[in-house]
């Protein structure tokens, strides 16, 4: 992609208004921080299909992500839920025996949700637990949490309280971030296998207090 990091956050700020009617418009499938990680994808993908690089600050450029984007998450979720694009078209070759392969291959497989994939998992049991114990990222994290509830991203979706569809993109966008950007904690610490899952807190819904000779008050 053309421009770095400022040119991105900048993009963010001016855009946050458009950003927040795509998440208005998932109706809480996802939420602003999943549509901006999808951005960053979004960005790589249309650069490399097109064949020269993302320009962040060019209008133009600007417009067709928020169109993608917008397509993706609201227009066509459904359909963008039940056939998931894989983020790596290699996905499912045997050539790279890393555990950040091993990782993203569980995570960003087009079918990531496919009693095949768990069946794998559980084969190849000795694999995917040297990969976690290699591995302190996010995406160890998430296989963790995925272990634990029999490789079913709906019950664990229902844990942590959040859209199946949310938790769906946050599985692909950490299968790709443990692929091509490995931590500097890798093989020098580890994630405990019952650390405690980051649970969204209940939504508190406002309930009106009816005043005595005055209008209707919400509560805060």
């Amino acid at each position: 992609m053309s421009a770095g990091f400022d040119a991105i956050t900048k993009f963010f700020k001016d855009r946050a208004e458009d950003l927040r009617r795509i998440v208005r418009g998932s109706k809480g499938d996802v939420e602003l921080g999943d549509v901006e990680s999808e951005a960053y994808l979004a960005a790589e993908d249309i650069g490399n299909k097109r064949g020269y690089p993302f320009d962040f600050t060019d209008q133009v450029d600007q417009q067709t992500l928020l169109g993608r984007l917008y397509n993706r998450l609201v227009k066509f979720a459904d359909k963008n839920i039940r056939f998931a694009v894989k983020l790596d078209t290699d996905w499912d070759r045997e050539e790279s025996t890393s555990f950040g392969a091993t990782l993203a291959r569980l995570l960003t497989a087009p079918a990531s949700y496919d009693p095949v994939v768990s069946l794998e998992a559980t084969q190849d049991g000795d694999e995917v637990q040297a990969a976690v114990q290699r591995s302190y990222s996010e995406a160890a994290a998430y296989v963790l949490l995925l272990m634990r509830f029999n490789w079913e991203p709906k019950d664990l979706a229902i844990h942590l309280r959040v859209a199946l569809a949310s938790l769906r993109l946050r599985l692909r966008i950490a299968g790709f971030k443990v692929k091509f950007q490995p931590s500097l904690f890798d093989g020098v610490d580890k994630i405990p296998q019952d650390f405690p899952a980051n649970v969204r807190p209940d939504r508190v819904t406002r309930q009106p207090v009816h005043l005595e000779g005055e209008q209707v008050a919400w509560t805060f």
